[in-house]
């Protein structure tokens, strides 16, 4: 017992002579504060970094509900109404991006633009929500150049749906029951948009533009209206008047679906490219055009005529199609290259004037042709 009381106590005083060091070592600093407390979390600017749309910070005018008029990203916080006599929004400044945020701007009655350019600027993108029941467009952005619009959806409005300017890229937008569908100023880019139920044309574009997946339904004046220069590539334009798809000079033509269409199907220019397109059960001619033009591997069937080269036209190269079952003339030609051609069942002529005469290629049965360059 002795010999454990005796041990007990040295630990005490052990590890009291620790304590008294540690008291040392770890003394108490100064409770003064260094300075003021930094902030530890983000602001309401880092977290995000864009302004909303609303009478605070956007206030409009006597002509418009609100106006962007610094650089910078703008957003809707949710629908907007429009006013009677009023735009919108009004954008007068480059440089801007607006995020409709998934919401839409609804017009009124005598209401104006929904987004407006009032004015000549550059890089504006505007995304991601509609524009609905205008008095006039419901993106009036023809003066906006070098600009985006996607994922956008325009009906109802008594204008244009959406107007883009020069050089302005289109992606995944669609527009029904507008005056116009989509329209842009020239040197623009059309991906994988839809046009359907416009008064007017579905998709108008200015020189130098290229459409690729787009489609055209049911417009009032045609599908495609492009000027010349221009790329219209895997695209649909069914059941429009006026025609499917209807390029200027020295546009190209390629892998389009242009089907029951109330007037031609393809109509254009001279010096087009049209190839590899089924262009079937159009009431007017199924491909149409004048001079210096390549028709190749094109299906022309049940329409007016197949294959129309216009009076006064010449010098094109008709090579390679299906012209079948159409009311009167297969293929009419007039001063023109005309080789390798399916032609048959059709109502007055399958070639007018004859082939086998001029520059065009024999006609002979597929079973006992000779020429590489026969027609049939």
């Amino acid at each position: 017992m002795k010999s454990q009381l005796k041990h007990a106590g040295f630990g005490l005083l052990l590890l009291s002579a620790l304590n008294s060091q540690l008291s040392t070592v770890l003394a108490q600093g100064s409770l003064t504060p260094p300075g003021a407390p930094a902030p530890t979390m983000k602001s309401l600017d880092q977290i995000e970094a864009r302004t909303p749309i609303d009478a605070a910070h956007t206030p409009g005018d006597a002509n418009n509900q609100f106006i962007i008029s610094a650089p910078g990203s703008y957003y809707l916080t949710g629908n907007i109404t429009g006013v009677s006599n009023l735009n919108c929004i009004e954008i007068n400044v480059d440089n801007v991006t607006l995020d409709l945020n998934g919401f839409a701007l609804i017009g009124v009655s005598n209401s104006i633009w929904g987004i407006w350019v009032a004015a000549p600027h550059k890089n504006l993108r505007v995304h991601n929500g509609s524009v609905q029941n205008w008095g006039g467009s419901g993106m009036y952005c023809w003066l906006a150049s070098n600009s985006q619009f996607d994922h956008l959806r325009a009906s109802l409005n008594y204008g244009t749906g959406i107007y883009g300017g020069t050089r302005s890229i289109f992606t995944a937008c669609t527009a029904e029951t507008n005056l116009i569908g989509i329209s842009t100023d020239g040197e623009s880019t059309l991906t994988g948009c839809t046009a359907a139920n416009n008064s007017n044309y579905g998709f108008t574009a200015g020189n130098y533009s290229t459409v690729t997946a787009c489609t055209a339904t049911a417009n009032g004046s045609g599908g495609f209206n492009l000027q010349n220069n221009s790329t219209v590539i895997a695209c649909t334009a069914c059941g429009n008047k006026g025609g499917g798809i209807l390029p200027g000079d020295a546009c190209t033509v390629k892998d389009c679906t242009v089907n029951y269409n109330v007037g031609s199907g393809i109509s254009g220019l001279g010096s087009l490219v049209i190839v590899n397109c089924t262009v079937n059960h159009n009431s007017g001619d199924g491909i149409a055009c004048n001079s210096d033009s390549l028709i190749n591997g094109n299906t022309a069937s049940y329409n007016l005529n197949g294959i129309y080269v216009n009076n006064g036209g010449s010098l094109n190269r008709i090579d390679g199609n299906t012209a079948n079952h159409n009311s009167q003339v297969g293929i009419r030609w007039v001063n023109d290259f005309v080789i390798r051609n399916n032609a048959f069942l059709n109502g007055s002529a399958n070639y007018s004037p004859a082939v086998g005469t001029g520059n065009t290629g024999p006609l002979n049965a597929a079973g006992n042709s000779t020429s590489p360059w026969a027609n049939f």
